[in-house]
């Protein structure tokens, strides 16, 4: 739903998370609802950082906000309580 998929290194291990461009995608980017339980963000904390930098990719991307509800939400969020993207 985020438009993103796993990246790996030139080793092939996991190693974070990349946008799927628009156009590739093909619908725009949805806002997720993650809930963890302890047990994954205790044992699988790779896991954990990818979806969360799948979801700041998203929020950070420059794209329009009538194609990403991720980065429209976390902006209007951002100036709802007067911080920037990064705070």
């Amino acid at each position: 739903l985020l438009g993103a998929r796993p990246r790996f290194d030139h080793y092939g291990r996991l190693a974070g998370a990349e946008l799927i461009p628009l156009p590739e995608l093909g619908r725009p980017r949805i806002d997720v609802v993650m809930t963890l339980s302890g047990i994954f963000r205790d044992l699988l904390p790779l896991q954990t950082r990818l979806l969360a930098e799948a979801a700041w990719l998203a929020a950070t991307a420059d794209e329009p906000e009538a194609q990403n509800f991720v980065r429209a939400h976390a902006l209007a969020y951002a100036a709802k309580v007067g911080c920037d993207l990064e705070t």
